[in-house]
């Protein structure tokens, strides 16, 4: 099985750049790769979303009217089944009276395959959401499961976190990095790049086998992961 995973940086009100040209080199990307399955992020506008359909896959969005108020896109080439967990409120967290914050699961025969992007507070490395929304995610994981997406857990940390939970289904090479032209500091001066916080995880005990490699194709601020993912009898 073929998964890719990109945190897309499809952002409204000016916050991202380039939209239009980043967003045909993904779905170039898509066509020429023909993953199983797509995990995307931060695609928030209904437009992407229906020009996503226009391939040849089957897609689960929260997309309504002129937004996509999860941010959240996952895409296979077989039919699933789906369904979108919400995560807790903050208090502190204005993203909750705005979008609709949660995680996405499709079952497809016997694999569920989880789409993520935790939160964590604007303006500081403060990752204490990130791992209340993890363990949360952990809660419905069940059999054979995979998880892709934006954690925003350094690998450092998320190792620690772990404790044998997932194997990694990829090489764990930065995704966050000064090499792509988007990464800037004006969206955070204190922003720290050249870091991994992007994953595709296979839920432990599961024994698997992966060729895997890290895209950058100036898609995004973030480069994407694909991953071939074989399970060993």
């Amino acid at each position: 099985m073929k998964i890719f995973t990109l945190n897309s940086w499809m952002l409204p009100f000016g916050l991202a750049r380039d939209h239009k040209i980043r967003f045909n080199r993904l779905i170039n990307f898509i066509k020429n790769e023909e993953p199983d399955v797509v995990a995307l992020q931060e695609i928030w506008f209904s437009k992407y979303v229906k020009n996503l359909k226009k391939l040849n896959y089957y897609i689960f969005s929260q997309s309504k009217g002129i937004f996509n108020r999860s941010g959240l896109v996952i895409m296979t080439k077989k039919k699933h089944k789906c369904k979108f967990i919400m995560f807790p409120k903050y208090k502190n967290a204005m993203s909750d009276y705005i979008i609709k914050r949660g995680f996405q699961i499709i079952e497809i025969e016997d694999l569920r395959i989880f789409n993520a992007h935790l939160y964590v507070k604007p303006g500081v490395e403060n990752i204490k959401y990130a791992k209340k929304e993890l363990e949360l995610i952990k809660k419905h994981m069940r059999g054979k499961s995979i998880l892709c997406g934006d954690l925003n857990i350094e690998k450092k940390e998320f190792d620690k976190l772990n404790n044998n939970f997932f194997k990694y289904a990829e090489d764990t090479k930065n995704t966050f990095s000064w090499d792509n032209k988007y990464v800037k500091k004006w969206w955070d001066p204190k922003m720290i790049a050249n870091k991994k916080i992007d994953y595709i995880l296979v839920k432990n005990p599961a024994r698997i086998k992966f060729k895997s490699r890290i895209i950058k194709k100036q898609m995004s601020d973030h480069d994407g992961i694909l991953s071939e993912v074989k399970w060993k009898l």
